[in-house]
């Protein structure tokens, strides 16, 4: 039984039950969002791939990209400007989101805050970046901010100070006065709060 498990864990997609020509075309569409890609870049890489090893050449590159490019894919030609590569520029497999979905993601961000966990609130800002490059939503960015109170916040200093109170231990601060210059306070941590949309 375990040996027809690890047979099983080991199996690949038969070329003849899926379009070559389609997965090429996806395969190339994939590199492409990663970096812009040469001809013989993207023939090297199809090498590498089980499905294409032995059916992938300039014209069948050529021909790839002019499919991706009739369904709404924007992409470059190579020429000197670009060091002769494919460069993906736009491609249609984004999503829609309406703005009330938006106002959605800020009000759970929000109730967030007073929970103290930034660590939470990190990973969620993290989701939200992924969420605005796939969105077809253009106000996507400026609308998802307006609840990003932790954008400039450094999170290992965070991190550390957390760390602080946790230990009930006195830090030394050095504050860079705009009037009165360098000033240096000593301070036994407690806890981190959030008021009025700031730490």
């Amino acid at each position: 039984m375990h040996k027809n498990l690890k047979s099983n864990l080991k199996l690949i997609p038969n070329k003849k039950a899926i379009s070559l020509t389609t997965y090429r075309a996806l395969f190339i569409a994939k590199e492409l969002q990663k970096q812009p890609l040469s001809y013989d870049e993207i023939v090297y890489l199809c090498s590498k791939d089980t499905l294409l090893s032995k059916s992938c050449h300039k014209d069948t590159i050529a021909n790839s990209i002019n499919s991706l490019r009739e369904i709404g894919f924007e992409i470059e030609k190579p020429k000197p400007s670009n060091n002769f590569k494919f460069r993906l520029i736009s491609h249609p497999f984004k999503f829609n989101i309406s703005k009330e979905q938006i106002d959605l993601l800020n009000l759970i961000r929000k109730s967030m805050y007073y929970q103290n966990d930034y660590e939470l609130i990190f990973s969620i800002n993290d989701i939200y970046e992924k969420i605005k490059t796939k969105s077809a939503c253009t106000d996507f960015a400026d609308i998802i901010e307006s609840t990003n109170y932790l954008k400039n916040t450094n999170k290992l200093i965070l991190d550390e100070i957390i760390s602080l109170c946790e230990e009930k231990a006195n830090a030394q601060i050095i504050y860079n006065s705009p009037i009165y210059g360098i000033e240096s306070f000593k301070i036994k941590t407690e806890r981190i709060v959030f008021e009025n949309n700031r730490l």
